[in-house]
């Protein structure tokens, strides 16, 4: 009952319409969809913390929150490592990864 509670508040629908939802969809979209939406308040936050850690305490224990500065890290890399192996001598125009580096 705590997940249909927990799924009724994050969609502001009645708790028994949140039952009902997960008795008729066994994929549990409406799980799926609430990580989605965790994921991305958590990526807005970091963005808008713009590197202030102050602004991201009360994220301090959120895995969510690990995870999106985990794959933030990831995908500035894996645009560094393209543009060093790739594209050196400050990238190529009209490279996606290229330009999504910042000089």
């Amino acid at each position: 009952m705590w997940l249909a509670a927990r799924i009724a508040k994050e969609f502001g629908v009645l708790p028994s319409v949140a039952a009902r939802d997960l008795d008729d969809d066994p994929e549990r979209l409406s799980l799926t969809a609430m990580s989605l939406l965790a994921y991305s308040q958590a990526k807005s936050a970091y963005d808008a913390a713009d590197g202030d850690s102050k602004k991201l305490e009360p994220w301090k224990d959120s895995n969510t929150m690990r995870r999106v500065k985990d794959n933030t890290f990831a995908a500035m890399k894996e645009r560094l490592d393209h543009r060093k192996l790739r594209h050196p001598n400050e990238g190529v125009q009209g490279c996606r990864l290229c330009e999504s580096v910042e000089r």
